[in-house]
């Protein structure tokens, strides 16, 4: 019997712990998320103590969107990596791919693209990205990849600084002629300096990195969760709200804002061909039905005048019959205005007929010399 009962509590044991290694997010749990603690724009301590950055404001975000609870570690690198495969924390808000991390943790999918860029002066035409260096003075953050990919471009004199904010400055001063970095630290720097207006990006993207969260492997239940809410931050803008808080609004290289202005261009040119060809159509719809109409109105006075012939002759023909009586006769319409006299009644009265027609009878001097007859 007492053997019966170990094995219960054996095997409900068991399924406790097997539960506990598959995460369920419930509303009162409480997520740990892990991250870089000076790694500015992304995640970094400020100057008042508080955690900031474009990954600490998403995975609020993100929190928000799943409804739950969510604490934000701020560590060092290292120690988030030990963190995370020891189970201390549930995540590691920004992490780049590589093969080597995909066999040790799970990612969500990619929220952030970064690359390296070729920053210039506004008003600059020579360099027109990283292989028309040569000869040039191109500055670069100390101990970044940036300086690697310089080396394959030929004769190009490195200029090292200690971080992107200094080469900025030497840039704009023309002490170099260009910086190549970190793409988004860089749009950061130039918009927290306001210096939008002084510097452009040329040339193509090089060096793609994608960023994702990283999770324990197996933690597919979180991952999910987190990779609908992006989703969902994506469609309703909070997610580019908070990418243009910390990163502004993108400098388009060079010649992707002369392929803006083209495709600008081109609308606008299709747009008013578009309207030049329904202007011309409804023009032509417009010339087709004026035609018709003056055809058909053509057709009416044709007809009208062919009607006012025939009672032009119909009247002279009935004037002819009563002038060819030889009584006098008067002729009136149902209203008693007098439409004719006919020659003889004109003698009689000696009377011109064509002062009295349209005149009224009872009206006129007639009446004591003419009797009028009632059938």
């Amino acid at each position: 019997m007492n053997y019966r009962y170990l094995l219960i509590f054996f095997i409900l044991v068991v399924m406790l712990f097997a539960s506990s290694n598959s995460y369920c997010t419930k509303p009162e749990d409480v997520i740990i998320i892990g991250g870089e603690k000076n790694y500015p724009p992304f995640e970094y301590i400020d100057e008042e103590g508080e955690f900031r950055g474009f990954n600490v404001d998403l995975m609020k975000a993100l929190a928000l969107q799943i409804g739950i609870d969510i604490k934000l570690v701020p560590m060092d690198w290292v120690d988030a990596h030990i963190s995370l495969q020891n189970g201390e924390i549930d995540a590691i808000q920004g992490m780049n791919y590589n093969d080597a991390r995909f066999t040790m943790y799970d990612f969500s999918e990619e929220y952030l693209k970064n690359s390296l860029v070729c920053f210039v002066r506004k008003d600059d035409t020579e360099v027109l990205g990283l292989n028309s260096l040569t000869g040039k003075r191109a500055a670069v953050q100390r101990s970044d990849f940036a300086a690697y990919a310089l080396a394959d471009q030929g004769e190009i004199e490195v200029v090292f600084f200690s971080n992107l904010d200094d080469a900025f400055e030497k840039l704009i001063e023309n002490e170099v002629d260009a910086v190549v970095g970190n793409k988004l630290t860089g749009l950061y720097i130039i918009q927290k300096k306001k210096i939008e207006d002084q510097l452009k990006i040329v040339g193509n993207d090089i060096s793609f990195t994608s960023y994702g969260m990283a999770f324990k492997k197996g933690n597919t239940l979180l991952i999910d969760e987190f990779n609908t809410a992006l989703e969902s931050l994506k469609k309703n803008g909070i997610y580019y709200n908070i990418y243009e808080k910390w990163f502004g609004k993108e400098i388009l290289p060079a010649w992707k804002q002369q392929l803006k202005v083209f495709y600008t261009l081109l609308v606008i040119i299709i747009a008013v061909i578009l309207l030049n060809l329904l202007f011309i159509r409804m023009n032509n719809i417009l010339k087709m039905e004026v035609e018709k109409r003056t055809i058909d109105l053509k057709y009416v006075n044709l007809e009208l005048k062919r009607n006012q012939q025939i009672i032009k002759e119909s009247d002279r023909y009935k004037e002819q019959i009563l002038n060819g009586i030889g009584n006098g006769l008067i002729t009136f319409d149902k209203n008693g205005y007098i439409i004719t006299v006919n020659k003889s009644c004109e003698n009689l009265l000696n009377i011109n007929g064509r002062d009295y027609a349209g005149r009224k009878y009872d009206e006129t001097d007639l009446g004591v010399s003419v009797s009028i007859l009632h059938f």
